[in-house]
């Protein structure tokens, strides 16, 4: 009885979330503008794939955004140098070095949250308090340093 219980809450979670990338899919793709986070005093070790000498931080942010296969970079303050990186992995403590990398992610504010509840005002406020409890869980089991989808998955599962 436990497992046809579990599997029918995770049938309605699962149509949920599907219901809910669709509509949030398009709004997503269409605001979602790639921007650069930076960590002062931190270093994306490895990974470099182009060394661009006596620019400045800005100009290598730019550089970042402007190759599509760039997804970070570090910059070396003293000497002017920016490292392009088609990948990243752990922040590191590193004296004046700038770490940036690209994120294109949509700020979910509670009023777009008041959006999509109003256009799912089929369910029951039941499965919208679940979703929310399931959503805090799993951003309290996910660590973002480890920063992959399948860590996202794992605190997924975890969480549920």
């Amino acid at each position: 009885m436990r497992n046809v219980v579990g599997a029918t809450r995770r049938t309605i979670f699962l149509s949920l979330a599907l219901l809910g990338a669709l509509i949030a899919g398009p709004m997503a793709t269409a605001s979602a503008e790639p921007r650069i986070i930076t960590t002062p005093n931190a270093d994306y070790a490895g990974f470099d794939m182009k060394t661009l000498k006596g620019v400045k931080l800005d100009a290598c942010k730019a550089a970042c955004l402007s190759d599509t296969t760039c997804r970070a970079f570090t910059f070396q303050q003293k000497a002017g140098t920016c490292y392009l990186k088609n990948d990243f992995g752990v922040l590191a403590a590193a004296q004046g070095m700038t770490a940036g990398r690209v994120v294109e992610a949509v700020d979910f504010t509670p009023s777009l949250e008041r959006k999509r509840i109003g256009e799912l005002d089929f369910l029951s406020l039941a499965f919208v308090d679940e979703a929310r409890a399931l959503a805090g869980s799993i951003k309290k089991k996910f660590d973002p340093a480890e920063g992959s989808y399948q860590a996202l998955r794992d605190a997924g599962g975890i969480a549920y």
